[in-house]
């Protein structure tokens, strides 16, 4: 059994050559940086590697449990979801702590392809539209601004460590709802979505919002063009391997609370709810279903980030400002923009003009020479970022009183090496996760 798999295995990689060849361009421009430099002390970074440290240290093998050293105490893994974190702590055992976290990331980088790939060649029909959708999702990716999380500069720039793991997980799920799913084989879309939800929040609810725009449009408009019993036990299943996370979550819900954060474009989705809105239409005379599901769930987010933007600026004492502030609406622009290219490759085989297959040869080529020089270019791993410190003793429990400008990109760099180096006397009142204890705003 195993050398047939290791025979499988080398008859893919052979056949999706190119996307090997992809995988090693971001080994030699992403991975190798990011081993080389001190990736893991920018931003956010630390944060996680604190969850990383205090499983391994104390809660291991369980996912969660009260933590005294950050926030004046708080609940890790209730609010905040651990696998990513559990994960690292387990493989830690054996590499340590920082390469096991690296370790994950660097896999991950190498599935994203092949993750691509897969979401497209089930989303689109024509092989030909398939490798120039790929690489203009991996451009969208580079290309993102750090802060919206999902792409490489929220990787290694903000720290967005279990968002862009996730991302992986969210292109194998699209490609088994629409492969897999459709056939009502449901026990490998289950443990995705279980993944996605023990993982990262933000790309769970995306997820979420995706599945049930399917759910509808297959029963109303294509006349439930789905069995009832495989999705009673996909539901089922994930919610059996998961409630071990989501039950403690909603009843422990009233102990969250809200953080700062940035408003959504507005113009922009504006002008992209009106592109999709042109898609959904096209979709529904079609009858594209990847194309119309895709479109409405797009839809639906940018008009959200839309309004979201508007009451952040404007209506900020409204009830729907309430309701939709703490959601982090910014968050879910990503996952509309990455359903239109996915909408817009499925609606190509039914437009009217084509292009010939040597042209979108051509269009591929010109993608990946477009990402080359830019990752060259303007490569998004933070380098040259160092902190060291003594060994300190503070004997009691300390905020910080500098400002983030002054510690930048290294802001919470030296508070988590402080807790780690001697958690007994360097107690952080502050924290990353303040969203997962009340007294977050007030810190």
């Amino acid at each position: 059994m195993s050398s047939n798999l290791v025979q499988n295995t080398v008859s893919y990689l052979k056949e999706r050559k190119i996307l090997v060849g992809l995988s090693l361009v971001f080994l030699g421009l992403l991975i190798f940086p990011f081993w080389k430099s001190n990736g893991l002390e920018i931003y956010d970074s630390p944060g996680h590697i604190g969850l990383v440290w205090y499983i391994k240290e104390f809660l291991w093998p369980q996912f969660s449990g009260w933590n005294p050293y950050l926030l004046t105490g708080f609940p890790q893994g209730i609010f905040y979801p651990s696998l990513f974190h559990w994960a690292a702590a387990t493989l830690s055992f054996f590499v340590g702590i920082d390469t096991a976290v690296k370790l994950l990331v660097s896999l991950s980088i190498l599935a994203l392809p092949f993750a691509i790939f897969y979401a497209v060649k089930n989303t689109i029909p024509e092989t030909k539209y398939q490798l120039s959708t790929t690489f203009l999702i991996v451009l969208f990716l580079a290309l993102l601004p750090n802060f919206l999380g999902i792409g490489f500069r929220g990787l290694f720039q903000i720290g967005l460590i279990p968002n862009f793991v996730s991302i992986v997980f969210f292109f194998i799920f699209i490609g088994l709802l629409n492969s897999e799913f459709k056939k009502g084989k449901i026990l490998w879309i289950s443990l995705v979505f279980s993944i996605l939800i023990l993982i990262h929040l933000v790309t769970a609810m995306a997820v979420t919002l995706y599945l049930l725009t399917y759910l509808i449009i297959y029963w109303v408009k294509f006349n439930r063009d789905l069995e009832f019993k495989p999705l009673f036990w996909f539901g089922l299943i994930t919610a059996a391997l998961t409630s071990f996370f989501w039950l403690p979550f909603l009843l422990n819900f009233s102990f969250t609370s809200t953080s700062v954060h940035v408003s959504s474009y507005f113009a922009i989705n504006i002008i992209l709810a009106a592109v999709t809105i042109v898609l959904v239409w096209f979709s529904f005379r079609t009858k594209t279903k990847e194309a119309l599901t895709l479109s409405a769930f797009a839809l639906f987010l940018l008009i959200l980030a839309a309004v979201d933007s508007w009451l952040i600026r404007s209506e900020n004492q409204s009830v729907l400002f309430d309701i939709l502030y703490p959601l982090h609406v910014y968050r879910f622009q990503p996952y509309a923009y990455l359903a239109l290219i996915l909408a817009a490759g499925a609606l190509l085989p039914k437009v009217s003009w084509q292009l010939s297959e040597e042209a979108w040869r051509r269009a591929t080529v010109v993608l990946f020479l477009i990402l080359l020089v830019y990752l060259i270019g303007r490569g998004p791993v933070a380098v040259g970022s160092k902190l060291t410190l003594e060994d300190t003793q503070l004997g009691g429990r300390f905020i910080e009183s500098f400002r983030r400008t002054e510690s930048d990109p290294l802001i919470y760099s030296a508070q988590t090496n402080l807790v780690m180096q001697n958690p007994q006397d360097n107690q952080w009142s502050y924290g990353l996760f303040t969203d997962s204890t009340p007294n977050g705003p007030y810190l």
